[in-house]
């Protein structure tokens, strides 16, 4: 008997056809009256000023200290865009490596120590800096899944210049950034920025006619002007960690 009725069944199934005009032709979408992407949001920028004091370091510095601190002042002109001020003090002295340079720890193939002293040079004292800031994402997170912390990322694209014994090099910046929210008003800050700037070449007095312009001398001596040198376009990698308020 059951056998009978799948039988029938299957024949049934088989038989049936639908006029093609009855057929769905295409695709439809839902459409929403109102796109609501965040709801209840929990941290606010818009109209609102961010106060973010931070340190930093350069990571592609070879011969001069690469930490610096300063502060930011970002303002919101909503939750997703912005204009970030930044300013930032470079503390005088060499890097590990700088040092051996300037002693003549670094003996060359030659067998004859050589000394080059970039304390003479100009370096970084301020670097100063305006971003446009955009806000990509905004959401949260929860790795014990006792609290939960927000966290928004953002990209930044603006320039400035840095300030260098009196010589002033301009600059163009391209950045990413996380700040991870402790409260609706407090946060921290981590940026990468990446700047190319146009700056002096410390090695280009190597071969100078006036040896006071050298720097490979092992014997005290002035600072050398930034006129002496040459410029050239200089790249930076930087790693920029803060504390940032909301007012």
């Amino acid at each position: 008997m059951a056998v009978t009725w799948l039988v029938s069944v299957e024949g049934h199934a088989a038989s049936v056809r639908f006029p093609e005009d009855e057929l769905a032709q295409e695709a439809v979408l839902p459409v929403f009256d109102e796109k609501i992407a965040i709801k209840s949001r929990r941290v606010n920028h818009a109209e609102r000023f961010e106060v973010n004091l931070f340190g930093s370091t350069v990571m592609s510095e070879p011969i001069y200290n690469p930490y610096n601190f300063g502060l930011s002042l970002t303002y919101h002109f909503d939750n997703t865009r912005g204009i970030h001020f930044m300013g930032s003090f470079f503390p005088d002295g060499l890097s590990s490596n700088g040092e051996k340079l300037r002693r003549g720890d670094v003996i060359p193939i030659s067998g004859t120590a050589k000394y080059f002293d970039a304390s003479r040079a100009p370096h970084k004292n301020i670097m100063l800096a305006a971003h446009y800031q955009h806000t990509a994402y905004y959401g949260k997170i929860s790795i014990t899944k006792q609290s939960v912390m927000n966290l928004s990322l953002y990209g930044l694209l603006g320039g400035g210049a840095y300030l260098m014994d009196g010589d002033i090099a301009p600059m163009i910046n391209l950045g990413v950034g996380q700040r991870f929210y402790l409260t609706p008003s407090i946060a921290f800050r981590l940026d990468l920025l990446l700047s190319a700037y146009y700056g002096v070449d410390i090695t280009s007095t190597y071969n100078a006619a006036d040896p006071s312009d050298r720097l490979d001398n092992d014997t005290p001596a002035p600072k050398v002007d930034a006129s002496k040198f040459d410029k050239k376009l200089l790249f930076d990698t930087q790693i920029v960690l803060g504390f940032s308020f909301l007012i």
